[in-house]
Parts: structure tokens; C-alpha cells; sequence
């Protein structure tokens, strides 16, 4: 496995930053870089790779936050700090989007979960944990009155609420809701039956 293909990942922006910290602190470690970040750099250290390999994983918009620095470890400190306050707000953000959401009414069921998921998502990457029920009951709280009757079974249950359950059940009602509009759908429903 070459070099490259072990350290591949999206540089530094202003979306992906948890991952990216996890992500450039491994490649740091797997080139022998890390030590540069962690303690000040003495003479004959690798400090000036560090340093460059930060900035070659950096958008080029973030060029200008590191442009007075010297060293790794500043490199690493000064990015820290400045994705602290964006990834709490952003964390924040998407558990007011998750608390928030809702189904449209034209949204099928399969284009509100895959919303969800992303939602979920982009979350764990901001570096908060979330609990599996916590999102099953953040998507049932968000559709509409004619499933109520599925989110009635589904949090009376003695099972845990799993998205893939949650999706079975209530993909299954509205199937059974929607309306036959032509004949050709009248055809194919039966050819299933």
C-alpha cells in the first residue's frame, strides 16, 4: 500500500474539522511527524515537514491563519483554537436542525431518512456522540399525524427504537396509504399480492 493511499483524506475547511484533527494527527504519527506538534522543536527535529505538511492539508482560504507561525506546534494550536468555537457552534447547529426537523408533505419516507442520516451524520463528525433512539424519536417527532398510529407501536414497544425498524414500519403504512392512480398501478399492485 503506497504512502499516498494511506493518507488520503479531505484538507482542513470549515466542515470537517473534528474529523480532520483526527485524521492529519494519524498521518502525523504514521510519517514520525508527531513529535513536532507535541513539545517545541530542538535542532535537527522535523519540524519544518510537520509544519508544511499542516499547510499542504489546509484549504487555501485558511493559508492566512497560519501565516505567522513557525513552528508545527504553533500551526497545530493556532488551528485548534480557531475550530474550537466553530465546531461547538456547528454542533450546536445540527442539534437544533435534528430537534427540528420535519417531513414535508411531498418528502417520501426513504428521502426524509436519508436526511436524517446525513443529519446524523454530519453530527458525529462534529464530535458529538448521539444515541440511536435519541434520532429514532427526533424522526418519529417530525412526521406528520397520519403515522401516528406506527409511532404509537414503535415507542410503546418493548424493543429498542432502531432506525431500520422505525423505516419498516412506517414504509409499510405508507404503502399501504398510497392511492392506486392508474390502472397500470391497480396492475402491479395485484401482480404483487
Amino acid at each position: 500500500m503506497s504512502d499516498s493511499s494511506i493518507l488520503r483524506f479531505d484538507a482542513l475547511d470549515d466542515n470537517n474539522a473534528t474529523v480532520w484533527f483526527q485524521k492529519m494527527k494519524s498521518a502525523l504519527v504514521y510519517r514520525k511527524l508527531w513529535s513536532a506538534v507535541e513539545r517545541t522543536p530542538t535542532e535537527g527535529d522535523d519540524d519544518a515537514m510537520a509544519l508544511a505538511f499542516i499547510r499542504l492539508c489546509i484549504k487555501d482560504h485558511l493559508l492566512g491563519t497560519l501565516s505567522t507561525v513557525t513552528t508545527a506546534k504553533q500551526a497545530w494550536n493556532v488551528l485548534e483554537d480557531t475550530f474550537k468555537t466553530k465546531t461547538k457552534a456547528r454542533r450546536l447547529q445540527l442539534v437544533r436542525d435534528l430537534h427540528g426537523l420535519r417531513k414535508s408533505p411531498k418528502e417520501t419516507l426513504a428521502a426524509y431518512f436519508g436526511r436524517v442520516r446525513l443529519l446524523r451524520d454530519h453530527i458525529v463528525q462534529a464530535g458529538e456522540e448521539v444515541k440511536e433512539d435519541h434520532i429514532v424519536c427526533a424522526l418519529l417527532a417530525g412526521l406528520p399525524e397520519v403515522f401516528d398510529m406506527v409511532v404509537a407501536i414503535l415507542t410503546s414497544s418493548d424493543e429498542p427504537m432502531t432506525m431500520e425498524n422505525a423505516y419498516k414500519q412506517l414504509v409499510a403504512l405508507e404503502q399501504r396509504s398510497a392511492p392506486v392512480t392508474s390502472h397500470e398501478d391497480l396492475e402491479s399492485s395485484r401482480a404483487l399480492m
